[in-house]
């Protein structure tokens, strides 16, 4: 594990036979939902399913992200519920894959996103698809190219994903909210 600020890194948290096993249960279990509109570029490829069929899978890594805020980053969190969706993307080579600069927020008055939760998902090798924090500049998380690696960082913090030249790049997005900031 490293803490880097404001972003926190697990380097191969999952081995292939679970990589496999979370896309398993996540192809079997998808539901019927919309992508939000981008305020950028993006062309992955976004599916969705609801935590309660992933959660068992996960909960080692949830475990995880609430020890890491109580100790490290001291957020008030909400539980993720059966119904919060966990975000399936795909970034293919065959339309550039990518998703420009951005942060992760939400519209609602009661709630905000705090943190942002990537799990490095590829089974197979791909090139271009690096992931960039924007802290005092961009900032290329390393750790997050190797598949099954998890990124856990503070959703306001602008990030991308650079095109997809070879192959395909997945991940999963996972997003863990609490009341609004004030």
């Amino acid at each position: 594990m490293e803490s880097k600020y404001t972003y926190w890194c697990w380097d191969k948290f999952f081995n292939t036979k679970d990589l496999k096993e979370i896309k398993k249960i996540c192809d079997d279990n998808l539901i019927k939902s919309t992508d939000r509109p981008a305020t950028t570029t993006k062309t992955s490829i976004v599916k969705f399913c609801e935590w309660k069929s992933i959660k068992n899978k996960l909960n080692n890594l949830y475990e995880n992200i609430k020890c890491v805020n109580t100790e490290c980053f001291g957020y008030n969190l909400y539980d993720l519920n059966n119904l919060d969706r966990v975000n399936i993307n795909s970034y293919l080579c065959k339309n550039k894959g990518q998703y420009d600069w951005h942060h992760d927020g939400s519209k609602s008055h009661v709630f905000d996103i705090k943190f942002t939760i990537i799990i490095n998902t590829s089974l197979n090798k791909y090139e271009g698809g690096k992931f960039y924090l924007f802290e005092n500049g961009p900032k290329h998380i390393e750790t997050l190219d190797n598949p099954g690696s998890v990124l856990m960082f503070k959703s306001y913090i602008n990030h991308k994903v650079d095109p997809v030249t070879r192959g395909s790049r997945d991940s999963m997005a996972i997003f863990v909210k609490g009341p609004k900031f004030v």
